[in-house]
Formats: structure tokens, sequence, C-alpha cells
């Protein structure tokens, strides 16, 4: 039996704005805020509180966190947990989350759940979560690796209140063939056809390959239903996208890219490319390139130029959306490691709106050094000018 170690930690941030008028210094925003967190761990409970002291518009001091996790002995895979504040529901997708923590502010959540697992790599979990306005959210996960050949995983969320309602499974798997590793995953949030979603990616498969690296061919399709429900609308429906990715991948750093479309067939104007690259020279320059809404109303690409030399740097690059473009030049400079100092200006140039051009400066020094952080931030922006001033601190 191992012992029992207690630690603890402090966290302290403040952050100011302030606007320079005729009258002095008006100060538009403020912060102070210091957190304790205390914390016990053993080989059987971990348990943490947190208590934060805060000045803003008004003085409160609040229970900001606090959890207590109990594990069976010798093994991670069967425990129970209870915790408030500390973590939020979350169900993986295919790019983005099903389910995303921050669909309920995590301030608001208390939970309690249970872990059973341990069979080659299986485990079961079942969360409950309350939710604000007395709403109640189930979340039941179950994951197995398949013993190399791929992976399972499957969720369900129950969520009841007094103004909403919903229940949808969420079905993921991968299976491994070597060539080419199929993702699949299928939501249904009701009994029809026209309430589920599917989703198909290809990964892996790469059909040309050299010293220089490989390029990977990925296929993409994607069918949401008229009658999906995903909460916080983390997948559009009504919808059917196919599309086609194709990413480098060198062995070395000097180029990297990738290059993307998307069709929905009942919608053809909406279709739309995207295309990335990422390439050092020998001389030190990085550039950037980078477009996407590609043949769309929604387009916007950029390119960017960066050269470091000893502790200076020094760079610039434009910004085109659809209804403008916009030039921006940097350099910085760093005398020692953990000080920076960055001086950045932006404009719109006369013959792309016909206006004399308003640029956007600011200057930045940023402190980063054993815990500790501090920037001060000069900003000039359509005639106003602010400072903003930010420090935090980790403690030990």
């Amino acid at each position: 039996m191992g012992g029992v170690f207690l630690s603890h930690r402090a966290f302290f941030a403040a952050c100011a704005s302030v606007d320079p008028d005729a009258d002095g210094m008006r100060v538009e925003e403020r912060l102070l805020e210091l957190s304790e967190t205390l914390s016990l761990s053993s080989e059987l409970v971990e348990a943490s509180v947190t208590f934060t002291a805060r000045d803003s518009d008004s003085t409160e001091v609040f229970l900001r966190s606090g959890g207590l996790e109990a594990r069976w002995p010798g093994t991670p895979w069967i425990g129970v947990e209870v915790s408030r504040s500390l973590s939020g529901p979350f169900i993986p997708g295919m790019r983005d989350p099903v389910l995303d923590r921050g669909w309920v502010d995590i301030d608001s959540i208390a939970s309690v759940g249970a872990t059973l697992g341990g069979l080659l790599g299986s485990s079961l979990t079942l969360t409950g979560y309350l939710l604000p306005h007395e709403d109640t959210l189930a979340v039941f996960e179950a994951s197995s690796p398949w013993l190399g050949f791929g992976s399972f995983g499957y969720a369900s969320v129950s969520l009841a209140g007094s103004d909403s309602s919903l229940d949808m499974s969420v079905y993921n798997a991968r299976i491994d063939l070597r060539v080419i590793e199929p993702w699949i995953t299928l939501i249904q949030s009701g009994k029809s056809a026209d309430s589920s979603a599917v989703m198909f990616e290809g990964v892996g498969y790469t059909p040309v390959s050299g010293e220089w690296g490989a390029l990977e061919i990925v296929p993409v399709f994607r069918w949401a239903g008229d009658s999906l429900v995903s909460p916080g609308g983390s997948v559009p429906r009504g919808r059917t996208v196919l599309g086609l990715d194709a990413v480098l991948r060198p062995r070395g750093r000097a180029l990297s890219g990738a290059v993307g479309c998307r069709y929905d067939p009942a919608d053809p104007g909406a279709a739309s490319g995207a295309f990335s690259a990422d390439m050092t020279s020998e001389g030190g320059f990085h550039y950037s390139l980078s477009a996407s809404g590609v043949g769309s109303r929604a387009f916007r690409a950029s390119a960017a130029s960066i050269l470091h030399r000893g502790k200076a740097s020094m760079g610039g690059g434009l910004e085109m959306m659809s209804d403008s473009l916009r030039i921006t030049g940097t350099a910085g400079y760093s005398p020692t490691p953990g000080v920076h100092a960055v001086l950045e200006v932006s404009a719109t140039p006369v013959i792309w709106d016909g206006d004399t051009p308003e640029p956007h400066e600011s200057l930045s020094a940023v402190f980063a050094r054993n815990g500790v952080t501090a920037a001060l931030r000069l900003q000039r922006r359509d005639g106003e000018t602010r400072i903003i001033a930010s420090a935090c601190a980790v403690f030990p």
C-alpha cells in the first residue's frame, strides 16, 4: 500500500484595459483573480478542491471546482468519481466532436460517474451530469480496441429537462486494412433514417511515397438527415457532402501541404476547396500559404513569410477575404530567453477601398519564465488607443 501525498498549487491572474483620453487614463476593464488548489492522492483515492477569490465588477470568494475519484486497488479501469465544475460531457467524432465540452458552461456542471473495464483494454463508463435549470444528462460510453485490428466505440446521450429532451446514440468504428483505415461514425437521434447521420473517411492510403515523404489521399463522405438533432448543432443536418483530401507528409521539415475539396449534390453552388502549404528555406525564411472557401462566397486566403536571425525576426503577409484585403508587417526581438517584443502594423490599400488607409498598430512585450507570464500591449485601431496589461503566475 502506497502512501498519501498532499500538494497545493496557487494561480494568480490580473488583467486591465486602459483607454488614454483627454481626461487621463480611463480603466475600461479589470480583473484580479487568485485560485488555490489543494490535492490529495494515494493508491486508492484522488481528490482536489479549488477556491477562488475574484475582484472585477464585484468581489467574491467561491468554490470553483472539486472532485473525488476512487479506484479499485491495482487497476485504473475500475472506479467511481464525483465532481463539480471539473469536467464536462465530451463525445469524440470524426474530425469535430459530436458533443463538445464547451456545450455547457463548465462552472455550472456537477457530475457522478463509474468506470468498469480492463479486459483486453475494453472499458464501460456511465456518467450523470446535473446541468443548469435542473436539466440532467446521462452519458454511457463503451470502447474496445479489437485486438489491434481496429477499434469500436459506442456512446449514448440522454438529456431530460423542463424545456427539452434528447436521446442520441453514437457509433464509432475504425478498421485497419493495412492499405487503408476506414473510419466510420453513425449518429442516431430518432428511430427514422431522417434522424440519422453517417460520416466516413478513409485514412492512411498513400499511393505515392519515397525518401522525400508520402502523399496521402483521404476520401470523405458525410450525410445528415433533416430531422437529426445534435447538441449545440455540432453536426449540420440536411446536408450531403462528398470530398477528397490530399496531404503531403514529408520525412523532413522543408515542405508540407494539403489540398481538399467539398461538394454537395443538392447545392452545387456551395462547392468549395481549400489548400495550405508551409515551407522553410535554407536561408531561414518560413513561408505559409492557405486558402479556404475557394469557389464560394466565404473565400479567404492568406500568405505570410518570416525570417528569424539570431535574436531578431521580421516578416509580412497579406490576408484576403471576399470583400477586403489587408497587408501586415511584423518585427520582433528577443534579447534573452523568455523575453520577447513584437511590433505589428497592418492596413488596407487605398486601391482596394478607395479611402485613406487607416493603419492598425500594436506594440507588445512579453515576459515568460519560471511559471510567471506578464504582457504589456499598446494598440491603436480606428483612431482609438488602448493599453492592455496582463500577468499570471503558477506557484509552485
